[in-house]
């Protein structure tokens, strides 16, 4: 320790670096400025087009980010049935492209999802099974709302023939406004199923709107997706 103190060696060694090429002059500027942390090229050797020279200090760790280009590079994204390896980018260091990865690997798995899951098919699937059973309700409802129409075109020639027969004093009052009764409950309750049957009508057109807007929904989900996925 004594003797370091007396002899410093410096924390920056600076150095220069020849570069031949074919056609002089070569101009090679980093984009970024730094202690260099790793020379992947020996000295006088051939360098391919597009090859690393060396690293730059900095908050990434060069042999992950080097595995991300190599999977990137032999990816590709048109063939589904080869997911994306991301369980061998666990735990990496990946520096200033943490951020784009990550963003990368939320719609990776946001359109994984879509695809396995089909959210908007379920959705679809139970509109189709709801409209059937309004559709079998509705049926029934018309059905007895014909019967209703029967039942009450009975029930007024019945009260006619009441009133002729209470005129002429062979029955009483009270059987006469019993049977009265009789007829406008028939009626409130025909009401009733109008009513229903006008209510499942509604319900009928907002599923067909709700079915429209589904499958709207589930194309520009896919368009979407893809999109981000494009972008990433």
């Amino acid at each position: 320790f004594f003797v370091s103190w007396f002899v410093k060696y410096p924390d920056v060694v600076k150095t220069e670096i020849v570069i031949t090429t074919n056609i002089p002059p070569e101009k090679i500027v980093s984009k970024s400025s730094g202690r260099i942390e790793a020379i992947l090229v020996k000295d006088k050797t051939p360098v391919a087009k597009n090859s690393t020279l060396a690293i730059i200090e900095n908050t990434a760790n060069y042999k992950d980010v080097f595995l991300l280009k190599s999977i990137v590079d032999h990816y590709d994204i048109n063939n589904a049935t080869k997911a994306f390896p991301f369980a061998s980018l666990k735990n990496t260091q990946l520096g200033e492209i943490e951020s784009a990865y990550a963003v990368f690997q939320k719609d990776y798995q946001a359109q994984q999802l879509n695809e396995s899951l089909h959210p908007f098919e379920i959705e679809s699937k139970a509109q189709s099974s709801e409209k059937i059973q309004l559709k079998e309700r509705l049926d029934i409802l018309q059905q007895q709302k014909v019967l209703n129409e029967s039942e009450l075109e009975l029930q007024k020639n019945e009260i006619a023939r009441f009133e002729t027969l209470f005129n002429k004093g062979i029955i009483s009052a009270q059987e006469m406004e019993a049977k009265k009764l009789g007829y406008l409950q028939a009626m409130k309750s025909y009401k009733g199923l109008l009513t229903s049957i006008s209510q499942i009508r509604s319900s009928l057109i907002d599923n067909t709107k709700s079915s429209q807007n589904s499958q709207i929904n589930s194309t520009k989900e896919e368009v979407n997706l893809g999109r981000s996925m494009a972008q990433s």
